[in-house]
């Protein structure tokens, strides 16, 4: 359980994170595809781009996120704090596959 929020509470500060880096654009389609879990179609048809651009969108911001999480890891080890590995992964790979 406690490990569930934690890693639920580093990927949520990662995201943060990257909102600061990418366009707003780009984070609304991340948003909704991944954290919302809407279908890609109906968020390239509701912001205006092409249902391709959807899917690399998520891919190059789940991708940073996986290495911010990371980062966010090592700073923290070095605090003297860590979840596994596979663990952080599960999460954002759960995130970015719930609607698949």
């Amino acid at each position: 359980m406690f490990e569930a929020q934690w890693r639920k509470n580093l990927f949520a500060g990662a995201v943060e994170l990257i909102k600061l880096k990418v366009h707003l654009k780009q984070f609304q389609v991340f948003d909704l595809v991944v954290l919302k879990g809407w279908p890609a179609a109906e968020v390239a048809r509701s912001l205006g781009v092409s249902l391709a651009n959807v899917y690399v969108i998520r891919h190059r911001i789940t991708s940073m996120a996986r290495k911010e999480v990371k980062r966010l890891e090592n700073e923290l080890e070095q605090r003297g704090l860590r979840i596994s590995d596979s663990q952080s992964e599960s999460f954002i790979s759960d995130a970015q596959n719930k609607n698949d």
